[in-house]
């Protein structure tokens, strides 16, 4: 167990699976946002061109809402075992 400050938008797929919870009702608006850097010169690197291509590619596509039939987490599998067990 624990708590975590995070912005929720990066953990909706476990919010949807109720893997997680907001203990709180309180949102606290954030007028940030997120910057990749690099040093001069290094804007041509293979590793930092693959991670920008798939850094544009995640932000490009639709949000994901909970997980693929295919993830299935522990929990799942164990409450699923017991059901079955019953």
């Amino acid at each position: 167990m624990g708590i975590a400050i995070v912005d929720p938008r990066f953990i909706e797929a476990e919010l949807a699976a109720g893997q997680l919870i907001l203990p709180f009702d309180r949102r606290l608006p954030l007028n940030t946002g997120y910057w990749l850097v690099w040093r001069p010169g290094r804007e041509r690197s293979r590793p930092l061109a693959a991670f920008r291509q798939w850094l544009a590619q995640e932000m490009a596509a639709p949000t994901r809402r909970g997980p693929s039939p295919k993830e299935e987490t522990r929990e799942r599998r164990e409450r699923r075992r017991d059901t079955d067990a019953r």
